[in-house]
């Protein structure tokens, strides 16, 4: 039998859909290797370097947001305090006034389109909490 063995990239854009979901879904870099690498018919195994460099190459928009709302996700007791002192996005932004450095030396570029966005799409999941609709 001579069948030609699949590339690292090729099974990585082969579950393209799945790794999408992966990343709205929050899921840590490790958990979404796992899952792949389990619904994989093949030996398959990559590196956190490998996979993030693929991130980066082949889904540059998805991976970027992905790191902004992991970010809020990091700050949500200082998120969910504000929320207590300030109905609206904005003045809870301002209020907030986040660095954006992830691993202590990578800054991110936050906005306030980046928190609308969490606190529209990953807030109430992830608190229990409803967020005035108004404010979004």
């Amino acid at each position: 039998m001579n069948s030609k063995r699949k590339t690292k990239n090729e099974i990585l854009f082969a579950n393209i859909q799945v790794i999408k979901d992966l990343l709205q879904n929050l899921y840590s870099i490790s958990k979404q290797l796992t899952y792949i690498s389990q619904n994989n018919q093949s030996n398959f195994s990559v590196s956190d370097t490998t996979y993030v460099k693929f991130l980066n190459e082949y889904l540059p928009k998805e991976y970027q947001l992905y790191k902004k709302n992991l970010y809020f996700k990091t700050k949500l007791s200082q998120i969910k305090a504000a929320t207590l002192e300030f109905e609206e996005l904005e003045a809870q932004y301002m209020i907030l006034n986040f660095p954006g450095y992830i691993n202590g030396n990578t800054k991110l570029d936050l906005n306030f389109e980046d928190y609308r966005y969490f606190m529209k799409n990953y807030y109430k999941n992830l608190t229990g909490s409803i967020q005035p609709s108004r404010a979004y």
